[in-house]
């Protein structure tokens, strides 16, 4: 009981030659992606390496005396970005490690995974970005009412 396409509406749905070429065709873009989201990655951690040691100096400086309160501060601002930076850094080594499990099995699942750490890395910078835009908004309006009451004096 096949229609005019030559197709059984009753049928259950299954995986058809053009969609196997398009995977195969997903697989390699993919695969192509791999090996720039690792060197982001890698360049990503040797910063956070190096800001990890800034602020082992900073603490060091800040215990001898010079400048206490301000590299104590900048040190934890350093903690706080080295936190905001390895998040984002897993998600991208998740997403490589899972490309490269798909180009091994080609299965539905390590695609999925793949999509998924992708998926995680840029919910988090969006979440990011809304909170840096609310930061600037807040800023402006600090700013604005500075002005304002600087202006009166």
């Amino acid at each position: 009981m096949a229609n005019d396409y030559g197709v059984n509406p009753f049928e259950s749905p299954r995986e058809t030659d053009e969609f196997l070429g398009a995977k195969d065709s997903v697989i390699q873009i993919l695969d192509q992606t791999r090996p720039w989201v690792r060197l982001l990655t890698i360049v990503g951690m040797i910063g956070v390496g190096f800001m990890a040691l800034a602020v082992v100096f900073m603490l060091v400086g800040g215990m001898a005396g010079a400048g206490r309160g301000e590299l104590t501060v900048m040190a934890a601002m350093y903690i706080l970005m080295i936190g905001l930076y390895v998040y984002p850094l897993v998600c991208l080594w998740r997403y490589a490690s899972r490309i490269k499990q798909l180009t091994l099995t080609g299965d539905k699942e390590s695609l999925l995974g793949a999509l998924d750490a992708q998926r995680g890395f840029w919910k988090f910078m969006g979440i990011m970005m809304l909170i840096v835009f609310g930061f600037y908004a807040l800023m402006l309006v600090v700013m604005m009412v500075g002005f304002a009451v600087g202006g009166m004096n």
